[in-house]
């Protein structure tokens, strides 16, 4: 039977207070780690997507610090610290009413400049390139903020006889503590979800203003191994 195909209006959620059900709950790992909740209005099968990078952090006095424990915070929904929660179990039902707002698809807006100095952050992605050459890039998102800065190098992992590190990428591992000689490691599994504290500074590169992370300034935050 041929397939065909049946032209309508696009529906408009109108903007304003609405109440829903939260009907699916999905994480997604490129570009970066990020965790998507989708919500069908009340009576309707309009759906609408509220998304967050997915790091679930506190501050020391238990108050939330990034977007997703906010949200779940909002929601009365307390988690046991450094334990693996199930997000679809406990959002997945839930009925809420939220606020909700029309965007344009093209918005012109300010680069948003990460000033120079130091910060706090966490791992989000490591990717290995091989083109032009063999490169590991590491992706950090500065701590309460949704920019992200990028740290690379070549992929080379190499050591001195005495065991100090000779490459760029080794001395980062070995300021985290990851030292694992004549072995094959997993960059992603021993890397994503460190917390650190690093130098940035800013460059001027045909593409505008970035910030890139000073080598030899990426330390772990207390308390981590």
């Amino acid at each position: 039977m041929k397939k065909l195909w049946k032209p309508r209006k696009q529906k408009i959620i109108e903007a304003g207070l609405h109440a829903g059900t939260i009907v699916k709950v999905e994480r997604r790992c490129e570009p970066f780690d990020y965790t998507d909740i989708f919500v069908q209005i009340e009576n309707s099968e309009l759906i609408v997507k509220w998304d967050a990078p997915s790091d679930i952090s506190y501050k020391e006095n238990d108050e939330p610090s990034t977007k997703l424990a906010k949200f779940l915070h909002d929601l009365g929904i307390t988690v046991q610290m450094d334990k693996d929660i199930d997000l679809e179990e406990l959002l997945i039902g839930k009925k809420l009413n939220f606020m909700i707002k029309n965007e344009k698809i093209m918005e012109t807006k300010r680069q948003k400049i990460i000033e120079a100095g130091m910060h706090a952050g966490t791992i989000v992605k490591v990717e290995r390139r091989y083109e032009p050459f063999d490169y590991t890039d590491i992706f950090v998102q500065i701590e309460n903020s949704e920019l992200i800065v990028k740290w690379d190098a070549p992929s080379d992992i190499s050591y001195k006889e005495n065991d100090e590190p000779s490459t760029k990428l080794a001395k980062f591992l070995c300021d985290l503590g990851i030292v694992q000689i004549g072995k094959k490691i997993n960059l992603e599994e021993l890397l994503i979800g460190k917390k650190i504290n690093f130098m940035t500074k800013n460059e001027n590169t045909a593409k505008g203003l970035f910030a890139r992370i000073v080598d030899g300034t990426v330390v772990l935050l207390q308390g981590q191994k």
